[in-house]
């Protein structure tokens, strides 16, 4: 297992659940679309926020403190300072693409509000 599979399966599985905290959240205010999208939109922008939080600590981070470096195969972790340094960058790496990608959503359901409260449409689930 190489070093970007190793931070794409922790990354991953902690923003996936990111997603699943957002969406309950969409949910709980189900009643108001417009709303609904807005809590969205606010909690990914948080979300990435954290993450490029989390990749400029990454230079830094001791790496076999993270998750990433857990999932790896004993035989497969670096053990000199190279080969570390190297695997914070890829952490940092696969940090910043989930906080782009997180920050497009952001904007996604920033204009999808905006519009919907445009419009005046009074559309609610409940």
């Amino acid at each position: 297992m190489s070093f970007e599979t190793a931070a794409e399966i922790s990354i991953g599985r902690a923003v996936l659940f990111g997603v699943l905290a957002i969406t309950t959240s969409m949910l709980g205010v189900a009643f108001d679309l417009v709303l609904a999208v807005r809590v969205g939109a606010v909690l990914t922008l948080v979300m990435s926020a954290t993450l490029l939080w989390f990749a400029s600590t990454a230079p830094k981070a001791i790496a076999e403190r993270t998750e990433a470096w857990l999932i790896l195969p004993e035989s497969e972790r670096p053990t000199n300072d190279v080969g570390k340094r190297k695997f914070r960058a890829v952490l940092q790496g696969t940090y910043i693409r989930y906080a782009r990608f997180a920050f497009m959503a952001s904007v996604t359901l920033f204009v999808a509000a905006a519009l919907l409260a445009l419009t005046g449409l009074k559309l609610s689930f409940l």
